[in-house]
């Protein structure tokens, strides 16, 4: 399995095997926004209190939020 990453100032794009999986967006409030692409879901639990999972996550930096996605596809992969 191999992510292949587009990077442009304002965001990143995630492919894998030519399939978009998610996006990166810069946030004007500051940090990054992952959002899935693919139906999977983030545990946000420890983010927000009304809901436990959501298509989009916050992270305070691009590279951060690389390696979350990452890391995820990852136990997909298991």
């Amino acid at each position: 399995m191999s992510i292949v990453w587009t990077d442009a100032p304002t965001g990143s794009a995630a492919h894998l095997d030519g399939v978009l999986i998610c996006q990166l967006r810069k946030l004007a409030i500051g940090g990054w926004s992952a959002g899935w692409r693919n139906g999977k879901k983030w545990d946000v639990s420890d983010q927000l209190t009304q809901v436990e999972k959501s298509s989009s996550r916050h992270f305070k930096r691009r590279d951060s939020a690389k390696s979350a996605v990452e890391t995820e596809m990852k136990k997909d992969a298991k």
